[in-house]
């Protein structure tokens, strides 16, 4: 799987008007840095979903904390008062629970079907022959 999704958005100001929560800092830093590469299109497809449920009201959601953990993805966000219904809130947790589940089958490094886990790092058949390939060797 390639990262064509990302690649248009790495190099252009569209990532922040499109995500405004995933800025960190002014100095450029995204929330999408600490996200493995082959998971990256389908947090952004994740993103997208919650910018269709809240619309104009974006600006009002905001990460606390994103991240990769124990080979899990993992999300921890806020929105403010009054600017989401409890049904939203709800919407909004069920999409990044099913990205969690979806996210325990995918290769870190590329996206592909992971078939194997090191230490709880979901890798692909074809990333574990390119990295693991000297240890196999010897």
């Amino acid at each position: 799987m390639s990262n064509e999704y990302k690649d248009w958005l790495r190099d252009s100001v569209e990532e922040e008007k499109i995500y405004p929560y995933l800025k960190i800092s002014s100095d450029g830093n995204s929330w999408m840095d600490y996200i493995p590469t082959g998971w990256q299109n389908r947090i952004y497809k994740l993103f997208d979903n919650i910018n269709t449920i809240l619309g104009d009201r974006i600006n009002h959601f905001h990460i606390l904390d994103i991240k990769e953990k124990y080979g899990e993805f993992r999300l921890y966000w806020t929105i403010d008062d009054g600017m989401a219904t409890n049904a939203e809130k709800e919407q909004i947790e069920e999409l990044a629970q099913q990205a969690r589940f979806d996210l325990l089958s995918a290769c870190m490094l590329c996206g592909d079907h992971a078939k194997y886990k090191y230490i709880n790092v979901p890798v692909c058949e074809e990333c574990d022959n390119n990295l693991f390939k000297r240890r196999k060797e010897k």
